[in-house]
């Protein structure tokens, strides 16, 4: 077999192949490498190794010319119509299209979205097998279940009890359904709970639901008692069908649902005081308030002692009927048969489900007094399927276990019940500062979490916690690493939900506690990647054998989980002496970001110091190691998987601060703001989508209080230079382009001053004068040099060259404006030649296009291979998000100039061509005293020009200039070159200082 088809025939079977330098890397499923096949692997290790490295190139090779000619696709015309702003999108898909396809027809035709966002962090396993307290997937892992569907399995998965039942009902060919008429199993079943619930209740509705026995409880008090008006309570959760979901206490559940319908009305839950009033305030219009006995979706809510009852006395004394909603408290769940037995409650209306059908079969009743009882619901309430006999059949066999013995399974849960609270508050006092609160009774338990700075530190997670996500990746750590299941409160509260069936016993509590403890060690050590890692694609923590798991073929064993890289294996860790630092692109320099809260203390400010904020966004998924150094450990690979499951949730966040004091007597204090995606992504964005994240970051800005906020990188990109961003803005924009000009000019004087080069003799080339900054430096480059070739996009020359004959137009028109005005460019320039060329064509638009499409001194062209060499100085300024200007592009001695952020020429020239002089353009030396630790620059006070420009502006508080967003004014650009020497900014050539290392 060649090696292209072993390769291919591994990809069939899941096994991907992946060359690190020397060695060879796979990831499989579980089960897929056998000891023959790493054998194998071995074998062909290094035809393997051969084949890869050919394959990627070739790849390359194919990709080059594509990203060559998207590179020279210069910015979009600022003056295109705007985008409009309205809906602020969201990155995550807007319709069921934009989604990828799954195999899975339950992920691709029953709930596509929610299973998207599911599978992102691995909450989407596939179960197939249940027994008892655990479950089984498809691998054949095993996971201790300690959700229970939320209560409706009480006894756990497939109960021996229950499925006998449903099998003699079989057997004894039982009718199902025979409604009307006489249902034994259902009278059976109604007598059984009669018996059993609290007080005189005399009836029995069947349901097939939660919700639905809700909306029968609901249905019954308005016929009883002829009013219409139904009182929850905030934060409460009874289902989502229309009736219950209006008396639901959340508002995202009701959004676009037309709930709550007319009559429903709320009281903050356990408020006996809110509740009296309301009552009071409305006599006569209330049919039944409805109370959860502890609230399960809202965060595992205790209500305090004595509420119940007194809140039932308040309903009677009002005419109002009580209604018990113990779908999921009921049964058992809170160590007594009723969760109303705790305070000797007798309702009304007594709601139940769940735990009712045994744990296989769907089935809701409601139980209610003679109170509640009238003929017209008798009469004209029905449900084909309610009290089936199946159903049934499986309700008293549940009814049989809880009240065998005595009740001896309901007593053990309060008992064990009892055991994990004494250690959930353990680990409370254990961990102080994340553990917020212990609560519940018998199996229905939340542990309320501090998900915040405070408890976290300064590392990514508190940003996931700021977002909500935090809470969604400790469940996914607990089910993939622990292989403990537990479930968030889906309302936004920090709690876990834990209600395991009742027949787990405690031994299967302490598994749970240890899990627990794990990962709080993990939260409190801020140790992200132990966290999080398992995330990447066939990763897993706890390397047990037989794991879709990244491993090197030549090692012959795995380290241990450590505190910071949980399961990360030799190859998925970055050596310990990577030269190569990675960075945040801020649009003219590579800064990497630092940790900051509050305003940097060792810079005396003023009061009224102007607040600023400065858009950056990441190069690459390496750079969330420099805010979080947890991360450093992990591979370019895992990183990029972890980034691409995460970021599609992750708003805009901080992630430091600078301040600044100029010795010219300004000061100002701002801070950085991420949008957590790359210029590649931003790129690919729908164009609102990508608006829509910026615009989201300048609103992270407004809340801390800046003036003025400057985008850097792509940020202006997308924006079209802060034109796109015009109106409901508080904050004013300048895209930094000014300021990036002005040095970048600045610099390639310097060089040909150091260089001992007359700039008017020189030919330079401009790689993406269609653009922005590329434009305003072809309008001002001529008065200071003899030839110029603007190198244009192949992919669509035509365009491309009728584009750059405009900027070649209007920059003769420039200098010919400047000649009439008093200031002719001097003699033997390519300005002057230009003015002269204008002058000529006495205004006439097309002759003066024929001029300079023949002239010898002003060229242009798609050909970047033949023309750059021919350029002493190169200016590269494009949207490009890949390097494409090589080694065989440069003249020999040639002076380069990148203003391009990410960069368009290869950093490797360094090394391979040292008579070039690679400039990082628009990088500036600050004055006076700075706290510039947010600013990862290798030397202390360098920051990117379009920063400094925001910097400049606060201090002057000149925030009305004109072309701070969109197209450049050169007025303007020259007053911010004033303002920078005026406060000691310094151009600077060492490109080296910007967070990177020639390549080794």
């Amino acid at each position: 077999m060649t090696v292209a088809a072993f390769v291919n025939d591994l990809r069939k079977r899941g096994v991907e192949l992946w060359a690190e330098g020397d060695r060879l890397r796979f990831s499989a499923p579980a089960g897929v490498v056998d000891d023959a096949l790493r054998d194998e692997l071995r074998r062909r290790k290094a035809p393997l190794l051969d084949w890869l490295r050919r394959d990627v190139h070739a790849d390359h090779r194919r990709s080059q010319d594509v990203t060559i000619r998207a590179a020279l696709d210069t910015q979009p015309d600022v003056n295109e119509e705007r985008v409009v702003l309205a809906g602020n999108e969201r990155l995550l898909p807007r319709s069921i299209e934009d989604l990828p396809t799954h195999p899975h027809p339950y992920a691709r035709l029953v709930a596509p979205y929610r299973h998207y966002l599911l599978s992102s962090l691995r909450l989407d396993k596939r179960f197939v097998r249940g027994e008892g307290c655990y479950l089984f997937d498809e691998h054949g892992r095993r996971y201790l279940d300690m959700v229970a569907q939320y209560g409706a399995l009480p006894f756990g998965s497939n109960p021996p009890e229950i499925w006998d039942a449903l099998i003699a009902a079989r057997d004894q060919r039982r009718p199902a359904f025979v409604n009307p008429g006489l249902m034994d199993a259902a009278g059976e079943l109604a007598q059984r709970l009669v018996r059993i619930a609290p007080g005189d209740m005399r009836h029995v509705t069947f349901a097939n639901s939660g919700a639905e026995a809700v909306e029968v409880a609901l249905k019954l008090a308005r016929s009883a008692t002829r009013r219409t008006g139904i009182l929850g309570t905030a934060n409460a959760f009874h289902g989502l069908t229309l009736g219950a979901m209006s008396v639901t206490g959340r508002d995202v559940f009701q959004r676009h649902f037309g709930a709550p319908v007319p009559g429903f009305d709320r009281v903050p839950y356990g408020d006996l005081d809110a509740l009296r009033a309301t009552l009071a305030a409305r006599p006569g219009g209330y049919a039944a308030f409805v109370v959860e006995p502890i609230q399960g979706e809202g965060g595992i809510v205790v209500p305090p002692p004595g509420y119940l009852r007194l809140a039932a006395d308040a309903c009677r004394e009002a005419g109002v009927l009580f209604i018990a909603d113990e779908v999921q408290t009921g049964l058992g769940r809170t160590g007594a048969m009723f969760a109303c037995e705790h305070e000797a409650v007798t309702p009304d209306i007594l709601v139940l489900a769940k735990a009712l059908g045994g744990g296989l079969m769907p089935i809701g009743a409601v139980v209610y007094s003679r109170r509640a009882y009238n003929m017209h619901f008798d009469m004209w309430h029905s449900s084909t399927f309610a009290g089936n006999s199946l159903a049934c059949c499986a309700g008293l066999a549940a009814l049989n276990l809880l009240e065998a013995d005595d009740r001896a399974l309901v007593r053990r849960v309060a008992d064990n019940g009892a055991f994990l609270l004494r250690e959930l508050e353990r680990l409370r006092e254990t961990y102080p500062r994340l553990v917020q609160a212990v609560r519940g009774r018998g199996y229905m338990i939340g542990l309320e979490l501090a998900l915040n700075e405070r408890s976290l530190g300064s590392s990514l997670l508190v940003h996931m916690a700021e977002q909500r996500l935090l809470l969604y990746l400790i469940v996914a750590y607990l089910l993939n690493v622990e292989h403990v299941r537990v479930a968030p409160a889906y309302t936004g509260a920090p709690v876990l939900r834990i209600e395991p069936p009742l027949i787990a016993d405690r031994a299967a509590g302490e598994v749970l506690i240890r899990a627990l403890d794990n990962v709080l060690a993990l939260l409190e050590a801020g140790s992200t990647a132990a966290l999080v890692s398992h995330l990447a694609i066939g990763l897993c923590a706890e390397a047990p054998a037989g794991t879709a798991e990244p491993e090197p073929i030549d090692e012959q064993s795995h380290p241990a989980m450590g505190s910071t890289s949980a399961g990360t294996q030799p190859g998925d860790l970055a050596p310990a002496n990577e030269s190569e630092a990675r960075a945040i692109d801020v649009g003219g320099v590579e800064a990497l970001a630092a940790d900051g809260a509050g305003a940097p203390a060792d810079v005396e400010l003023d009061s009224g110091a102007a607040r600023f904020a400065f858009l950056v966004h990441l190069l690459s998924p390496r750079d969330y190691a420099e805010f979080d150094p947890s991360l450093a450990g992990l591979s370019e690979r895992l990183l990029t998987e972890l980034h691409a499951r995460i970021s599609r949730f992750v708003d805009p966040f901080p992630i430091g601060r600078i301040a600044i004091r100029s010795p010219a007597g300004g000061c100002a204090w701002g801070d950085l703001i991420l949008v957590p995606h790359t210029a590649e992504e931003l790129m690919r964005m729908p164009a609102t989508a990508a608006l829509s994240e910026v615009v989201r970051a300048i609103e992270v800005a407004q809340q801390r209080g800046a003036d003025i906020v400057g985008l850097g990188g792509f940020t202006s990109v997308v924006s079209q230079g802060g034109v796109s961003l015009a109106g409901g803005l508080r904050a004013r924009i300048t895209n930094g382009n000014s300021y990036t000009v002005a040095t970048a000019l600045e610099a390639i004087d310097l060089a040909c001053r150091r260089r001992g080069a007359n700039p008017v003799s020189a030919t330079v080339a401009i790689v993406g004068a269609g653009g922005n900054i590329g434009r305003a430096i072809t309008l001002l480059m001529p008065a200071r040099i003899g030839r110029m070739i603007l190198v244009g996009n192949p992919s669509i020359p035509q365009r491309s060259a009728a584009r750059l004959l405009e900027v070649g137009v209007e920059a003769a028109a420039a200098a010919l404006a400047g000649r009439s005005n008093g200031h002719p460019p001097p003699a033997g320039t390519l300005a002057a030649h230009l003015a002269d060329l204008a002058d000529r064509s006495a205004g006439d638009r097309a002759a003066l296009q024929r001029m300079l499409s023949a002239d010898d001194r002003f060229a242009i062209s798609t050909d970047i291979d033949g023309m750059l060499p021919r350029a002493d100085v190169v200016v590269a300024s494009t949207n490009a998000v890949d390097e494409f200007i090589f080694e065989q592009h440069l003249k020999h001695g040639a002076i380069v100039c990148d203003v391009s952020r990410p960069f368009n020429v290869c950093r490797r020239v360094r090394r391979t061509r040292p008579d070039v002089l690679l400039i990082d353009g628009g990088t500036v030396q600050v004055a006076g005293r700075a706290d510039l630790r947010a600013v990862r620059a290798r030397r202390h006070g360098h920051v990117p020009a379009c920063m400094a420009e925001t910097i400049l502006l606060s201090f002057e508080r000149a925030f009305d200039l004109p072309g701070l967003s969109g197209a450049l004014d050169t007025g303007s650009i020259s007053r911010i070159q004033e303002f920078g020497i005026k406060h000691g900014f310094q151009v600077v050539l060492d490109g080296e200082d910007w967070g990177f290392a020639p390549d080794s």
